[in-house]
This record gives C-alpha cells, structure tokens and sequence, in this order.
C-alpha cells in the first residue's frame, strides 16, 4: 500500500480524467483495455455505446429500469413495446403474483438468463443530465416515467444491481 503514497508520474488518463485507469475500471466492472476503445471510439470513457437503445431514445431509460419500475420482467416491457408501442403500458386486469418474491430480479442481475445492460452514457459524461431529461433527443422522447432520475437510480441500488451500487 506503501507504494501509491509514493509519487508517480501521472498518466494521460489521470490527467484528463483525474483517476487510475484501473479504478475507473474496476468500478465500471471492465478492463483497462475496454476503457481504452470507449477513449479511441467514442471519445469519452464515459459513453458506453456508440448510439442509445430504442427505449434510451424514447424514454431515457433502459428497459431493466423500465422493468424495476414497473415491477415486471423486462421481456414484458419488450412485448408491452412490440404490441402497444408503449413501454409504460398498463394492462385492463393485473395478475396476482403467486410468489411474493419477484424471482426472475436474482436470474437477470447474474445473466444466467439475460445479459445485462448498463445506460448509454455514465452518470460522470457532460451530456448525462441532458439525455436523462429527454432533451437530447426530443424528437424520439415520448417519456411515461413517474419517477425521477434519482429515484430510479435509489430504486435500482436498493434492489442490488451492480451498476447502480
């Protein structure tokens, strides 16, 4: 532990973002060389993705936190999008769950059935707040989401999604 008391010289990436490259990456659960093509592709190791998903451009959110909010499976937001062209669809009746746990929550957070699938931009990238809000691209925002960004960001925390932890 000694040896990061020790002065070192900085990086180009502790210079411009002001962290290890490594930390940045243990925290984004990647490896360094997956931060490097975010840098070399994209310009930012804040941006996931080169384009957002349908549901990033229609409602600033991805489908897993469409799903939390709701509280149903993301492959019911996906058919509620397919049938209706609505994610925030409510049907006429709703279902009695006949578990009181939602056990596909554990089956989705590991990918044992579903890959996992952080938001197009980190919460750090500039334009963050903009997407969030919908105004980055208002043409596709239809919005329906009765929480905020905050609540949605406590809500998948507490139901221990690791990218939100």
């Amino acid at each position: 532990m000694a040896y990061y008391l020790a002065k070192h010289k900085l990086t180009r990436f502790e210079n411009e973002y002001g962290c290890r490259i490594d930390l940045f990456a243990n925290a984004e659960g990647v490896t360094p060389e997956a931060v490097w093509m975010r840098l070399k592709h994209f310009g930012s190791p804040y941006q996931r993705r080169l384009n957002p998903t349908t549901y990033e451009l229609k409602y600033a959110r991805t489908c897993y936190e469409i799903a939390e909010e709701q509280g149903v499976h993301p492959l019911t937001i996906q058919t509620y999008e397919r049938k209706h062209k609505n994610a925030f669809y409510e049907p006429l009746w709703k279902r009695t769950p006949t578990q009181p746990k939602q056990h596909w929550r554990e089956a989705v957070q590991t990918g044992k059935y579903w890959h996992q699938q952080s938001p197009w931009l980190h919460p750090l990238h500039p334009e963050y707040d903009r997407w969030r809000s919908g105004s980055m691209f208002p043409e596709e925002y239809v919005g329906g989401s009765k929480l905020s960004t905050e609540q949605i960001e406590t809500l998948m925390s507490n139901n221990g999604w690791k990218k939100y932890v």
